[in-house]
C-alpha cells in the first residue's frame, strides 16, 4: 500500500464519521410526531407475534423483533431535555423495569411511568436512523417491511439478471446458493437482518458493473474502505463479516485470470481496508459520544467486547469447536439437501476440470479457501456473540458457501 493509500484512507475515514454524525442529527431534527404516532401503530405488531417469531419452518429463519422493537422505540422516543444532536449520538429510549424491548415500547405508548428509567445505547451508531425515521415519518413497521421486502427481492433480481447480461452464467447458481444460505425470507421481514444484506448487495452490484475500474490503481481497496465504514454504521452486530466476504469472493471470482501471490495480496489488501473502515468507524463513534455526552462511551463498548470474546454464556463454559458446530448446524437446517448435493456436484466439476493440473489446481483454490475460513475466525474472535445468537450470525457460513462454489466455477489460473 503506498502513500497514497495511507493519506487517503484517513481522510475518507475522517469525512465518514463527520458524515454519518450529521446525517444521524439531521434525521433527530424531523419533527417527532407522526414518527411517534406510526411508531405506536407499530407496537401492535410486535405485540401479536412476540420476541422471536418464524417466518419459515426453520429456526434459521427465526426473526429478531427483540431487536426491530429497540430500534423502532429509540427512532420514536422523545426526550424532552435533550438536544437533537444528543438524541443523535445517545440512542435513547425508556426500559420498564429490566422488560423487553416489546413490552417497555408498549408501556411507554400507554403513558405508564411508573419504573420508567431511560437507558442510552451510545455505543454504537445507529445509523440505520437516517433511514428508518423518516420512514416512519409516512408509515409503519408494516409499511417498511414491505419496502424490505420488494428491495430483497428487487436486489437478487438485479444481481441475477446483471451475470446473466455479463454471460457469467456459472456464477449465477454460486450466487443463488448463497443467497439460500441468507435465508432472505426472514431478512425481508427484519430491519435488524437488513442492513448487512443490502451493503453486501449494493457492493457485489458495483464490484459486477465496474470491475474493470476497481483493478486500476488498485481501486477496489475504497470499496472495501467504504463497505467497512457503512457497515459498522448501519448494524447492530448480527453477521457483519458478510458483506465484506461475499463481495470479496466474487472479486476473485470475476476477475483476470491472476498467479497466486496476487490473487492473496488482492485478499490481504481489501481485509485490511475492510476493517480500517470497519473498526476505525467505531472508534470515531466512541469518540463524538464521549464529547457529546461527556462520558466515557469507550468504557462501555470495551466492557461489551470483553463480555462478547468469551466462551461463557451464563454458567455455561464451551469450547470454541462448539460455537463452529452449532453455527454450521443452523445453517443447513432446512436445506440440507439441496445444499450438499449442489456442493457436492460443484466439487465432483472442479476436480475434473483440473484433472490433469494438479498444481493449478492447489495454487487456484488456496484464496478461496482462506475466504471459507472467515467465519471461523469470526466465530473464534466473538464466541460468546457467536454462541448466544446464532439465530442471525450463522449467515457467515454463506461466505464459505459463496466461496467455496466461485472456487469451484471460477476459470482461475
Amino acid at each position: 500500500m503506498n502513500l497514497k493509500y495511507l493519506i487517503r484512507m484517513p481522510a475518507i475515514l475522517i469525512s465518514g464519521i463527520l458524515a454519518g454524525t450529521i446525517f444521524l442529527w439531521l434525521a433527530f431534527l424531523i419533527p417527532d410526531k407522526l414518527i411517534y404516532e406510526h411508531g405506536a401503530e407499530s407496537v401492535e405488531i410486535f405485540t401479536g407475534e412476540g420476541l422471536y417469531p418464524f417466518v419459515g419452518n426453520t429456526p434459521a429463519e427465526e426473526l429478531d423483533n427483540w431487536t426491530d422493537s429497540l430500534m423502532i422505540h429509540t427512532a420514536c422516543y422523545q426526550k424532552e431535555d435533550a438536544s437533537a444532536l444528543e438524541r443523535a449520538v445517545a440512542a435513547y429510549r425508556p426500559v420498564y423495569q429490566d422488560a423487553d424491548p416489546i413490552t417497555s415500547f408498549r408501556m411507554d405508548v400507554k403513558g405508564i411511568d411508573n419504573g420508567m428509567e431511560i437507558t442510552s445505547y451510545a455505543r454504537y451508531w445507529h445509523g440505520y436512523l437516517v433511514f428508518l425515521r423518516p420512514l416512519l415519518f409516512f408509515m409503519d413497521y408494516r409499511g417498511i417491511r414491505a419496502l424490505i421486502n420488494l428491495g430483497v427481492v428487487f436486489t437478487l433480481l438485479l444481481i441475477t439478471g446483471t451475470l446473466i447480461r455479463q454471460k457469467r452464467y456459472c456464477l449465477i447458481l454460486p450466487f443463488l446458493c448463497t443467497a439460500l444460505f441468507l435465508r432472505p425470507l426472514a431478512i425481508a421481514f427484519s430491519i435488524q437482518f437488513s442492513s448487512v444484506y443490502y451493503v453486501m448487495i449494493f457492493s457485489l452490484f458495483l464490484i459486477l458493473v465496474c470491475r474493470n475500474q476497481m483493478e486500476q490503481d488498485g481501486r477496489y481497496l475504497y470499496l472495501f474502505l467504504i463497505n467497512g465504514m457503512i457497515t459498522a454504521y448501519l448494524d447492530l452486530l448480527t453477521y457483519p463479516a458478510a458483506a465484506l466476504g461475499i463481495p470479496l469472493v466474487f472479486f476473485l471470482a470475476t476477475g483476470k485470470m491472476v498467479n497466486f501471490l496476487e490473487a492473496v495480496k488482492k485478499t490481504i489488501g481489501a481485509f485490511a481496508s475492510w476493517a480500517f473502515g470497519y473498526f476505525g468507524i467505531w472508534s470515531g463513534k466512541w469518540l463524538i459520544g464521549s464529547l457529546v455526552l461527556k462520558r466515557n462511551v469507550l468504557a462501555d463498548a470495551m466492557n461489551q467486547a470483553k463480555l462478547r470474546t468469551v466462551t461463557v454464556t451464563g454458567e455455561r463454559v464451551f469450547a470454541r469447536s462448539a460455537v463452529f458446530l452449532r453455527n454450521i448446524k443452523y445453517s443447513f437446517y432446512g436445506i440440507l439437501i439441496p445444499a450438499v448435493l449442489i456442493l457436492g456436484l460443484f466439487s465432483v466439476y472442479l476436480l475434473w476440470r483440473h484433472r490433469h493440473r494438479a498444481k493449478q489446481l492447489v495454487w487456484h483454490m488456496l484464496p478461496y479457501l482462506i475466504l471459507c475460513l472467515l467465519p471461523f475466525a469470526w466465530y473464534a474472535v466473538f464466541a460468546n456473540h457467536s454462541m448466544e445468537h446464532v439465530f442471525f450470525t450463522y449467515r457467515l457460513i454463506a461466505i464459505s458457501v459463496s466461496s467455496w462454489l466461485c472456487m469451484c466455477a471460477a476459470e482461475g489460473s
